[in-house]
């Protein structure tokens, strides 16, 4: 399962709007990866802790990754399940 997520209000930036992917590629039992979509090619993959709980992921993005400028957060967010690879 991936999740893709929005962090600026700029839609036509990243793939269909989205500009980051969490969890396109999972490193161990807690940890998964976060990447950066630009231009329709990912960046280098950061590493970040998750953990899951039954039917429930949690995700720990440093602020730092999201490039939001210091307050609230606001983000736009899509889950993506059962996908054959990340087709950009």
């Amino acid at each position: 399962m991936e999740l893709f997520l929005s962090t600026h209000p700029d839609n036509g930036a990243g793939w269909h709007g989205f500009d980051m992917v969490v969890n396109a590629k999972v490193l161990s039992a807690t940890r998964t990866t976060v990447m950066r979509i630009s231009e329709r090619k990912l960046s280098p993959p950061s590493a970040i802790s998750m953990h899951v709980q039954g039917n429930e992921l949690m995700v720990a993005i440093p602020r730092a990754l999201i490039q939001q400028p210091p307050g609230r957060v606001s983000l736009d967010f899509q889950w993506v399940d059962n996908t054959a690879g990340l087709a950009l």
